[in-house]
């Protein structure tokens, strides 16, 4: 009682020298829950993708020399692949969709029914194109097309629209993924039935824009991507360089997810450096309280009171403003991450346990920062400090 009936005598600097701790436990949630968001996205991204996917397009042969092509009859080359389980032909390029009044840029992607099984992706309305129907004029929406054409999730089916002046009908629409942690929105898309792409949207021929592979499992990867490798390499009667490029999707989701531990970890040591700052100014608060109360110091110690029990309450008070201090933290912080996601749409997750680390983190800055200051005071010789005015 002693401790804070002292610090309610100086109110308004007990306020600001826990501003400090309250604005390094603030950060420090709010980089927690940046980060927590971020991985979030991460998982959901890598949930939505699949791992065991390779991409491959086409390249170069050598310096000098003209584009290599990829060709269905490489696809069909790589179906009977022993680690490979799923191929998938794919051709793309951008189009104007036009339906009703409205119309809609976006990447328009010839290709086969596995890819929604590559994938990993579900129809929301209708269904997908069946192996007969590729040389139909049918096509299946993504989410973000479906509602910039103003086709409601439960109607589409059946709607016509045009891709390039050719007239398609939808069949499905799938369900929203979301955007990939790179910013890519991977509903913007319309599948069409792959012959139906080349012959009539892109005039391509056979060749392919990329071929999908989905590896029989993701400890196969490695195994798939040699053998998709010889495979091409041989039919491509290549003796030196590659003539395709080959993408490893689990290298570019651990780069990912490198990337967010490094970003976790910065704005965690800037957080940690404002929680420092937040305790040397309870230290330095501290420190002119003892100069301050020296004469009454030294009629405590005067009156039997040990050098313990004036240590114990120079660090109760120094508790006292970081544990406070603290607790105001935890509720800005946790404000501070709802506000960003409400203004910005950052995804962030403030979890319990981060919040009692960085209350109990300050607490103990708090104490720490506040010993040398009570010891200070504990040392204090009581007929120096009786003299002192």
């Amino acid at each position: 009682m002693t401790a804070i009936a002292s610090l309610a005598v100086h109110r308004a600097r007990s306020l600001l020298t826990m501003l400090g701790i309250v604005m390094g436990v603030a950060a420090v949630i709010t980089t927690v829950a940046l980060g927590n968001g971020a991985a979030d996205v991460m998982d959901r991204f890598v949930a939505g993708v699949g791992v065991n996917m390779l991409l491959v397009f086409p390249g170069r042969a050598g310096q000098g020399q003209r584009s290599a092509s990829l060709t269905l009859a490489d696809a069909e080359a790589l179906r009977h692949g022993v680690f490979i389980s799923k191929v998938v032909p794919e051709t793309y390029g951008g189009a104007r969709l036009v339906c009703r009044a409205r119309s809609w840029s976006t990447n328009v992607q010839g290709t086969t029914p596995d890819t929604l099984d590559v994938r990993e992706w579900r129809i929301a309305e209708g269904r997908m194109f069946t192996p007969a129907e590729m040389t139909s004029a049918v096509c299946v929406l993504g989410a973000t097309v479906a509602r910039n054409l103003g086709l409601s999730a439960h109607g589409a089916v059946g709607t016509m629209v045009r891709v390039k002046n050719t007239p398609f009908r939808v069949i499905g629409v799938m369900r929203p993924k979301g955007p990939t942690p790179w910013g890519y929105d991977q509903d913007d898309i319309v599948l069409v039935p792959l012959v139906t792409a080349q012959r009539r949207l892109f005039r391509s021929g056979n060749a392919l824009s990329r071929i999908t592979l989905k590896a029989a499992g993701r400890e196969y990867l490695a195994e798939a991507t040699a053998e998709a490798r010889a495979v091409l390499r041989q039919r491509h009667r290549l003796t030196k360089g590659d003539d395709f490029v080959m993408y490893d999707m689990t290298a570019a989701l651990e780069n990912a997810a490198r990337s967010t531990h490094i970003m976790r970890l910065l704005l965690g040591a800037t957080a940690f450096v404002s929680l420092l700052v937040g305790g040397i100014g309870i230290m330095n608060i501290m420190l002119v309280s003892v100069s301050e109360r020296t004469r009454e110091i030294g009629i405590r110690m005067a009156v039997g009171a040990r050098p313990w029990d004036v240590r114990r309450q120079f660090l109760t008070e120094a508790a006292v403003l970081s544990g406070v201090g603290g607790g105001l933290g935890v509720i800005c912080g946790a404000a501070l991450s709802r506000a960003l996601t409400g203004l910005f749409g950052w995804p962030t997750i403030v979890s319990a346990g981060a919040a009692l680390a960085a209350a109990g983190g300050a607490a103990l800055v708090g104490v720490a920062f506040g010993f040398w200051p009570a010891w200070k005071a504990s040392a204090l010789n009581p007929i120096d400090a009786l003299r002192s005015e």
